[in-house]
């Protein structure tokens, strides 16, 4: 039975150290296959009866049963069955002197994860079998890694904020940690809407199951109704082959409806049906397909003026809207952004010295309106990882030009196209013409006392400021 069996230096690594149990009532047989797994740095428990072999699985952990079905008192299909029922991820070989295919075919049914007859060829089971059997192991163990490490990053406890909004919205994510109701999550480009979403989804008893992101802007009309709902082949031209579509893809989980406003008025209504009877129609497809699918879907425009101008269906949005949740821009938020700035030092600083921030870069920071918002604050933070040196304390000068600006264009001189930095630019030009007297600039503006330094506040400007 022993001879030179060849295999790669990944392969010996899966199988050394690696655990396998052999339940065979033939004691001669069973050693044979220790002493052959053992050349592998593989350790092998061995027990000559189905009762043995499973209370070896209930004290030591295991990898992979190679179990005999032809054995007294409690056949092989007994103990698999057992297996099954205790054990759902160890994968099960099953050994047999006396093969049919009525048994293959059991023992599959069972949940045997493969099959082999005696006498086997050492290259079978070493090779083939049990290899094969730890490289499943490992995938699935990988697998339940990286949902975990998915899981773990978008739980709300590691989301980042401090201010009032931020906080109830976490609050909400909580509440509906055993919900399915549907959400409509509304904000500016850069707010964060997805990763709400994605806590929202990850918080949820769906979070083993697929989250489907789909940027509705993206999609021209042509295509739309295709990447939701599926289509048949030969329906269109250019329609090779069957398509699930985004439905069918999240079912059993969540999709996501990023830019929900930007689908058409004709797939509103089927989107509707969704909602309503929770089944699908591909395109071309005169059947109708069943979906368990959880909904969330965002946008950055406003609804109710979109149903208002009729571009937008008044049952639609309603049904979107069960729980409404806004994401306020991050100028709303201020108290937020230092925060935030470490969050994201912390996350793409590859060195172990990070940057650091002289108080005046931090102040330029806190001041700046972000129009860009989350997304905006965070390419700024890559952008100074890359071109500072590590350990380096940024001052002014290394910020982007539009930070020193306050929102200022540098090419023309002009403030960016935003109201908010509009605004921020009359207040420091105008406390630079009071030089510094908030009182004789609010004078300057025009504006009463009380709402000058409410703006001043808004902004993020510093009382002790008396410069520009």
């Amino acid at each position: 039975m022993e001879k030179n069996i060849k295999t790669g230096t990944f392969q010996k690594d899966i199988m050394a150290g690696s655990r396998v149990l052999v339940i065979d009532d033939q004691v001669s047989l069973a050693k044979s296959v220790q002493r052959l797994l053992g050349r592998f740095k593989i350790d092998v428990s061995l027990a000559h009866s189905g009762k043995e072999g499973l209370e070896i699985l209930g004290k030591e952990p295991v990898d992979v049963v190679l179990l005999d079905i032809q054995m007294p008192e409690m056949d092989g299909i007994e103990v698999l069955t057992e297996i099954r029922k205790r054990w759902t991820d160890i994968p099960v070989i099953m050994m047999t002197g006396f093969a049919t295919i009525e048994t293959a075919v059991q023992a599959m049914k069972k949940g045997a994860f493969d099959f082999i007859q005696k006498p086997f060829d050492p290259d079978d089971i070493v090779s083939t079998m049990v290899l094969k059997a730890l490289e499943h192991v490992r995938l699935l163990q990988r697998y339940a890694n990286l949902q975990k490490e998915v899981q773990d990053r978008h739980r709300f406890e590691n989301m980042v904020g401090k201010s009032r909004p931020m906080q109830a919205i976490f609050r909400t994510i909580e509440r509906l940690s055993k919900s399915e109701t549907t959400v409509l999550i509304t904000g500016e480009s850069g707010t964060g809407k997805e990763l709400i979403a994605r806590a929202i989804h990850y918080n949820s008893p769906r979070k083993n199951d697929s989250f489907v992101a789909v940027d509705l802007g993206a999609l021209t009309e042509n295509v739309v109704e295709s990447e939701l709902f599926g289509h048949v082949k030969g329906s269109f031209t250019g329609a090779i082959t069957d398509h699930k579509g985004l439905f069918r893809m999240a079912d059993g989980g969540t999709i996501f409806l990023d830019e929900i406003g930007e689908i058409p008025l004709k797939v509103q209504a089927r989107l509707l049906r969704v909602l309503q009877e929770r089944e699908i129609k591909p395109v071309g497809n005169s059947n109708t397909i069943s979906v368990n699918v959880r909904v969330l879907a965002a946008t950055n425009k406003s609804l109710e003026q979109l149903v208002g101008n009729g571009a937008f269906r008044e049952d639609l949005y309603y049904r979107l809207r069960v729980i409404p949740i806004h994401v306020p821009p991050l100028r709303e938020r201020r108290e937020d952004i230092i925060l935030l700035l470490n969050h994201f030092l912390q996350k793409h600083t590859k060195s172990d010295t990070p940057l650091k921030f002289a108080p005046e870069a931090m102040e330029i920071f806190s001041s700046y309106a972000w129009p860009g918002n989350v997304r905006e604050l965070e390419n700024c933070i890559e952008r100074l990882l890359a071109l500072a040196d590590p350990g380096k304390v940024i001052q002014p000068g290394d910020l982007p030009s539009e930070l020193r600006s306050g929102g200022v264009d540098t090419i023309n001189n002009e403030p960016s196209l935003s109201l908010e930095s509009y605004e921020r630019l009359a207040i420091l030009r105008a406390l630079d013409e009071a030089e510094g007297d908030k009182d004789e600039a609010a004078k300057v503006l025009g504006i009463g006392k009380s709402t000058f330094y409410r703006k001043l506040k808004n902004h993020g400007i510093s009382p002790k400021r008396n410069k520009s």
